[in-house]
């Protein structure tokens, strides 16, 4: 038996100890105040409109920013198609090629 197991065996020879006067009946009091009072705000539990009204503003921010750099005209240079053969890729992109495909 190690030593640990003696120090540990040795903690069930204690007396159980006792919670101090009045514990159990200010923690229960605790416990009945918590479930008397009622669930306010919105269904996320915030309490204050103003995180749901900024949070709504973000994200329709965020979708309108969406929608703008979406519909953006598309290039003129980018309405081109590109050419198919290895010359027209280099030329298209301005790279020197050494080699006749």
């Amino acid at each position: 038996m190690t030593k640990f197991d003696q120090i540990y065996d040795s903690a069930d020879e204690l007396p159980p100890q006792e919670p101090p006067p009045f514990f159990t009946t200010r923690a229960l009091a605790r416990l009945d105040r918590r479930l008397e009072e009622k669930p306010t705000g919105l269904v996320w539990g915030y309490k204050r409109p103003v995180w749901v009204v900024a949070v709504l503003v973000i994200c329709l921010g965020l979708n309108m920013a969406t929608i703008a750099v979406g519909n953006r005209p598309v290039p003129k240079s980018a309405s081109v198609a590109p050419s198919t053969d290895l010359q027209g890729f280099a030329k298209e992109f301005d790279l020197v090629s050494g080699y006749q495909y």
